[in-house]
């Protein structure tokens, strides 16, 4: 999913340079890209289970985001461009959803990595 995202934006980049949008015209939630995950769930450990919901909630974000563009503009080449992003983020949310049935629901046990002195590598089951 990285390695796409990563492409995501470098045909993005690539596609939209001669575009011309003034500051201020387009603006997401939180000023930041769309599948940008909230600044507070990166600064706590996780489980894979809870990996997945971060990337599923910048995902279902994303895709909204394309959504808005597609019925936010008339330019048909933008048109265009959102509307096959929008498709690409349905795959990868389909994607996800199907590896939600393999990802095992760890929850982290606070107390015994506090006593342990600190993170442990390992997510512990309770």
């Amino acid at each position: 999913m990285a390695r796409e995202d990563f492409e995501h934006a470098r045909v993005l980049g690539r596609r939209t340079r001669a575009a011309k949008v003034a500051p201020g015209d387009y603006a997401w939630l939180d000023t930041s890209e769309p599948t940008r995950a909230a600044h507070e769930w990166v600064f706590r450990l996780m489980s894979p289970r809870c990996a997945l919901e971060i990337a599923m909630h910048a995902e279902q974000r994303a895709q909204k985001y394309f959504e808005q563009v597609l019925r936010g503009t008339n330019d048909k080449q933008v048109k265009a461009i959102a509307r096959e992003f929008l498709d690409e983020e349905g795959e990868h949310i389909a994607r996800m959803r199907r590896a939600f049935d393999d990802a095992p629901n760890l929850t982290l046990d606070w107390e015994r990595i506090f006593e342990s002195g600190g993170p442990l590598t390992q997510p512990v089951a309770k």
